[in-house]
């Protein structure tokens, strides 16, 4: 007798490797159409008052007291009514702080 050697040709089913998903890098650059006045550099600001206005402000309080017209020209991006405000509330965070013994620097 011969031997019948069926050597079955086991195909290597190895599982796919996780390819890494190349999704599709439409990176969506929102076209913004530039208004027509968006070449006016000087926007007023609203809401709350940046590190480098409120530096501003204090700066225009060493020279200008409580002249906030002359203030407002300094701070090119508030008007008067908004910087006269946020002196009263600057004011009287730092009155409050005096109160309570903070001589620290009052940030807005």
């Amino acid at each position: 007798g011969g031997s019948h050697s069926a050597s079955s040709a086991s195909e290597a089913n190895a599982p796919s490797g996780h390819r890494p998903v190349h999704r599709s890098e439409s990176a969506r650059t929102a076209a913004v159409e530039a208004e027509p006045e968006a070449d006016v550099d000087i926007v007023e600001n609203t809401g709350r008052w940046t590190m480098e206005e409120h530096n501003m402000f204090l700066d225009g309080l060493k020279v200008h007291g409580k002249g906030w017209k002359q203030i407002a020209q300094m701070i090119k991006t508030r008007t008067v009514v908004q910087i006269r405000t946020h002196a009263q509330k600057y004011f009287q965070k730092l009155s409050k702080a005096q109160q309570n013994g903070n001589h620290t620097e009052v940030t807005m």
